[in-house]
């Protein structure tokens, strides 16, 4: 989703910026780390394939995760780190906020 342009920063519809498949995990220790740093709550990983210049996440971006699981969660990004075992990859460590917030 891109970010809110509306007068206030409420208003507005978000707009699609990239989608695609993603492995979401618990964050690892070095996750909580960075999170912990954040003041944050509720955290997730997500992993996806490096769309290169397609497209770049950047920390203004949010996230919607398509599950039953994550209904109502829009999830801030945190730190986009690239995958060291394999550079097709992106790991990326969410913040998670409730819609209603």
């Amino acid at each position: 989703m891109g970010l809110d342009t509306s007068f206030d920063g409420r208003g507005g519809d978000p707009t699609e910026l990239f989608k695609t498949y993603a492995d979401v995990y618990n964050p690892s220790n070095k996750d909580l780390t960075i999170l912990g740093n954040q003041n944050v709550k509720n955290g997730a990983t997500i992993k996806i394939r490096d769309p290169l210049t397609t497209y770049q996440p950047k920390n203004d971006d949010k996230v919607l995760i398509e599950d039953p699981r994550y209904v109502g969660e829009v999830w801030n990004i945190i730190d986009v780190q690239p995958d060291f075992h394999d550079r097709t990859y992106l790991k990326i460590i969410l913040k998670g906020t409730n819609l209603n917030e």
